[in-house]
């Protein structure tokens, strides 16, 4: 289908929704793997599939629901039985007008033409380096196209496509595995001799070191590793979402605490970052200063969280594909303000630490969300005098969020683009940081 074809479609659900107002989403989305390990490609997949949202909305109610065969007979059921309970519904959410969007492109036709044999072209050059390095390679390369048509009854009429390619490599050789990984719309930009070196530079020959006492330890977050905090507050933690559901956790410093190296913003439109002009409800998306300085600063908003406040959407309603029904208002392309340092410098500025390239397995400790669980893994090292002298085991790691963010001593100049989410829909783009306390556990007994 063309993309008018695919506004078409939408139009024809939108009219047999029925009820006071309606909304109507078309969504599909193919997506091609090439999953590797063993020195050999292992698994090719293809997953297409389309699917309608409805939103039907009766007096100060509304109901959702979706079917994957979007022919006329189907939506006709689908609504009359979102019409039939919509009593029983959630409080219905304004339905927004007419929009200006930014032209933006976030689709490229190189990436949806890309084929198999280009895919494995890439592994084979990324398994063939590793094994000549003495390392073993494992990951994924993907490419995904996805369209979007959103319509409602107040107006919206917007259809629009995206593009992305990616890869991830984990290199392992002694037990221990670094990372790499790159994402591009277009999936020529992709570089995967580029993307395995960095996973390869991380399993160099160095010494191994038992794990450290459990302790706070001056260390470097890589990249991917700041990349892997962010997408934990902005997704997780909820901590830029206007969302009385959220659970109340914010970036609230404790007294003697100051981040005021960590500025954040939540730009849609940038194209290092998602680049993404409308979200789920049709609304056009725009930048959102979250954090300045280290003080929260503006929320992003969907129409429900926004008439709460009385404010504008700021186009962030979260895609229905993550959760049935409204999931609260959502950031999808987070940018962490940059520094002047580099990373050889901030290393050197260390003295004895450690250097972290991701933390992962994120998960809130307590009811107040205040503090976080992780591991930090995908190549672990020690800093003696300012120099990398040895790998280290995985380590499990508790520590306030807050206090990592005030304990930024410098932050890099280079950033790195990250992707999350089962769809890849939350873009971060994050420098390395300098902090002056990691708080390291003790490992769990072995067995």
């Amino acid at each position: 289908m063309s993309l008018d074809e695919y506004l078409g479609a939408a139009r024809r659900a939108l009219a047999q929704a029925g009820g006071d107002g309606a909304s109507v989403l078309l969504w599909n989305t193919r997506r091609e793997r090439t999953q590797f390990k063993y020195g050999s490609i292992f698994a090719e997949t293809l997953e297409e599939s389309r699917t309608l949202f409805v939103r039907v909305q009766s007096g100060a109610r509304e109901a959702v629901g979706s079917t994957t065969t979007p022919d006329d007979d189907s939506v006709r059921r689908l609504a009359e039985n979102l019409m039939a309970g919509v009593e029983h519904g959630a409080a219905a959410a304004p339905l927004p007008g007419p929009q200006r969007y930014a032209e933006v492109e976030p689709f490229e036709v190189a990436t949806a033409l890309w084929a198999p044999g280009q895919r494995a072209a890439g592994v084979s050059a990324v398994l063939e380096l590793a094994a000549s390095a003495g390392l073993s390679a494992f990951g994924e390369y993907f490419t995904t196209v996805e369209e979007t048509a959103v319509v409602n009854t107040a107006g919206v009429e917007v259809v629009g496509a995206r593009s992305l390619a990616g890869l991830s490599v984990w290199a392992e050789g002694g037990g221990l595995a670094s990372y790499g990984s790159g994402y591009a719309r277009d999936a020529a930009q992709l570089n995967p001799i580029e993307i395995v070196e960095t996973a390869i530079a991380k399993a160099m020959p160095l010494p191994y070191a038992d794990p450290p006492r459990a302790g706070a330890y001056p260390a470097v977050l890589e990249p991917s590793a700041t990349a892997d905090l962010l997408a934990y507050l902005a997704r997780d933690a909820r901590v830029f979402s206007a969302d009385e559901r959220q659970g109340g956790l914010g970036l609230r410093l404790a007294p003697g605490e100051d981040a005021e190296l960590v500025s954040l913003l939540e730009d849609p439109l940038s194209p290092d970052g998602l680049l993404s002009p409308f979200d789920a409800e049709g609304v056009a998306r725009r930048a959102v200063p979250v954090v300045s300085r280290g003080k929260v600063g503006d929320l992003v908003h969907d129409m429900r969280t926004a008439a709460q406040a009385g404010v504008s959407s700021t186009g962030h309603a979260a895609h229905p594909a993550a959760a049935l029904g409204a999931t609260g208002p959502t950031p999808c392309s987070i940018f962490m303000e940059h520094g002047e340092g580099e990373l050889e410098g901030m290393i050197a500025a260390t003295g004895d630490g450690l250097l972290l390239s991701r933390l992962t397995g994120l998960t809130p400790v307590g009811r107040d969300g205040g503090l976080v669980s992780g591991v930090a893994t995908g190549g672990v090292f020690r800093i003696q005098s300012g120099i990398v002298t040895h790998r280290l085991p995985d380590l499990p790691f508790v520590a306030s969020v807050t206090a990592l963010l005030a304990a930024v001593r410098s932050v890099s100049r280079e950033r790195k683009l990250m992707m999350y989410g089962e769809r890849r829909d939350l873009a971060v783009v994050a420098p390395a940081v300098r902090v002056s306390a990691f708080p390291v556990v003790a490992p769990p007994p072995a067995g």
